[in-house]
């Protein structure tokens, strides 16, 4: 978007990856190692995360399930954005930018609280459950 905006370019475009670009595990493990965290991933099944009431893209940012009503966001055509030249950066490039800023803004170690996301204890909750 940057690079358009500095061409005098415009127009209407789905600004995401192209399929493929990524995984979640990947997302989750470049988080990890960036950030230093002891973390240990749980892998649930989507039907799992519904059964226990946690709220896709709000207490488990990024994450939407692969069907229903949010599915059209994993089909977006992006292939005019390619077209004009996408260019999507590596994850761990934008992890790293991203801790960075969050570092910068403040004590982002203060996000684990459970203000932003899954708070800790419907994270046990669930856990427990499977």
């Amino acid at each position: 978007m940057l690079d358009m905006a500095a061409q005098g370019r415009g127009g209407a475009f789905n600004t995401v990856s192209e399929t493929g670009h990524t995984t979640m595990g990947e997302v989750l493990e470049t988080c990890r190692q960036v950030t230093g965290s002891d973390a240990q991933l749980a892998w649930k099944t989507p039907e799992f995360i519904e059964q226990a009431g946690i709220q896709a893209w709000t207490e488990l940012p990024i994450w939407l399930p692969p069907a229903g009503e949010d599915a059209g966001l994993h089909a977006g055509d992006v292939s005019a954005a390619v077209a004009a030249g996408l260019r999507c950066r590596a994850v761990g490039e934008t992890v790293e930018a991203t801790w960075e800023w969050m570092k910068s803004e403040g004590d982002p170690e203060s996000l684990a609280n459970g203000s932003i996301g899954l708070s800790p204890e419907k994270e046990c909750a669930a856990l427990d459950l499977g």
